[in-house]
């Protein structure tokens, strides 16, 4: 039961890594509001000036995005942990959509400590820090993703030698670091 628990981990890790997409803002629907605080400076600077706080602490929070087009994981699994350790989990709640140029991405922001300050109606002055990752797949043949579903045992792709010239990896790190006036 472990076996398959580890092997799907190391397949969702592996397909979920694979894109061409990664999304530009985390806490979508809350950080372009009037209470987003201290958050809002990573998306609009100006936003602290309209604030509806006086001081706005972050000490650290974050986001995690993932896209992939080759496997969707049905959302009831999510909730329920435990369904990984099902008998047949692979053919219960996945769904594989294997094509010749498999895509996916990772996406990391860790909001360091950050704070925002009310001056008056008009001004507020904020501080922040940021780190962003990452990476994307792209072009990634069927067989490549057949060995990372199968827990790289895929017996019958041994001593094959598979072309991958149109693969592409992709990966950026950065830290961000910010006075704002708004």
């Amino acid at each position: 039961m472990m076996k398959t628990f580890t092997r799907f981990i190391c397949l969702l890790v592996v397909l979920l890594s694979i894109s061409g997409r990664i999304t530009a803002q985390d806490f979508t629907g809350y950080i372009n509001s009037q209470y987003s605080g201290a958050q809002g400076m990573f998306y609009q600077p100006a936003s602290i000036a309209d604030s509806r706080y006086l001081v706005d602490i972050n000490l650290l929070s974050g986001g995690f995005n993932v896209y992939n087009n080759v496997v969707g994981i049905d959302p009831y699994t999510l909730r329920r942990p435990s369904t990984f350790n099902e008998s047949g989990f692979e053919d219960k709640y996945l769904t594989y959509n294997l094509q010749d140029k498999n895509r996916g991405s990772i996406a990391l922001n860790i909001y360091g400590p950050s704070f925002m300050a009310t001056l008056n109606q008009t001004m507020a002055l904020g501080v922040s820090s940021r780190f962003r990752t990452g990476v994307s797949f792209n072009n990634l043949s069927k067989e490549i993703v057949d060995m990372a579903r199968n827990g790289f045992d895929e017996q019958s792709l041994f001593n094959v030698q598979l072309n991958e010239k149109n693969a592409r990896i992709s990966t950026h790190s950065w830290a961000e670091y910010g006075i704002t006036w708004g």
